[in-house]
C-alpha cells in the first residue's frame, strides 16, 4: 500500500512539473512589430523635422520579442537617426507588456 502511494505521489509531482514547464505564452510577431511601428509613426507625426520611421524586430523566445524603433530627422546640420529598444513580453496574467528604453540619437554621415 505504501509503495502505491509513493508511486502515485511521484506521478502527480511529475505531471504537474512537466505541465508547468511546457506552458509558455506566445506573442504574435506581426502584432508586436505593427505596434512598435505605430508608436514610431505617432512620434514622427508629432515632430515636424521627422522624414521617416521604421521598426526591426527579433524573436528572443515564444514570450519575448525585442524591437528597435527608429525615426529619421532632417535637421539644420544634417540628418539624424533616433532609436529606442522595445522589450515586448507577457506578464503573469497573459497580457502583453512593453518596456521602452531610452531614446538615442546620432547624426547620419
Amino acid at each position: 500500500m505504501k509503495v502505491k502511494l509513493v508511486i502515485a505521489v511521484f506521478a502527480v509531482c511529475l505531471l504537474t512539473a512537466t505541465g508547468a514547464q511546457a506552458f509558455t505564452w506566445h506573442l504574435s510577431f506581426y502584432k508586436v512589430k505593427a505596434a512598435t511601428k505605430g508608436n514610431e509613426r505617432r512620434a514622427c507625426n508629432r515632430d515636424e523635422s521627422c522624414i521617416a520611421y521604421g521598426a526591426k524586430c527579433e524573436r528572443v523566445s515564444e514570450s519575448r520579442i525585442d524591437c528597435v524603433g527608429a525615426t529619421f530627422h532632417e535637421l539644420e546640420y544634417g540628418e539624424a537617426e533616433c532609436w529606442a529598444v522595445y522589450h515586448w513580453g507577457v506578464n503573469r496574467f497573459g497580457r502583453s507588456k512593453v518596456r521602452i528604453g531610452k531614446t538615442h540619437c546620432r547624426y547620419v554621415e
